[in-house]
C-alpha cells in the first residue's frame, strides 16, 4: 500500500514510512512491480468485479500493476520449467 486516497479531496496521504517497497526489492534484487495506494472507490469497484473506467487513474494504475505481476509470474513459471 502506497497510502490512502481521502474519498473527500483525494489528497494521497502516505500510511507508513515512504519508500520501503523499493528499499525491500533493492535489497532483494527484485523489480518494483507497481504502487497501489488505498482508495474506496477502487475497493468498491474491485469488490464488485468491474473495470468500469478505463480512463480512471486508479484503475489504469490497479490493473497496469495487476497485468506486471501476473507477467512476471507467467516468465518465472516459463523459466523455471
Amino acid at each position: 500500500m502506497s497510502g490512502y486516497i481521502c474519498p473527500h479531496c483525494t489528497e494521497c496521504t502516505n500510511l507508513f514510512a515512504n519508500g520501503g517497497g523499493q528499499l525491500l526489492a533493492q535489497e532483494y534484487h527484485l523489480p518494483l512491480l507497481g504502487m497501489i495506494p488505498t482508495d474506496n472507490r477502487l475497493n468498491s469497484i474491485l469488490d464488485q468485479g468491474i473495470y468500469s473506467n478505463k480512463e480512471d487513474n486508479q484503475e489504469k494504475q490497479f490493473f497496469e500493476t495487476a497485468m506486471k505481476i501476473c507477467s512476471t509470474m507467467v516468465k518465472q513459471i516459463i523459466e523455471q520449467w
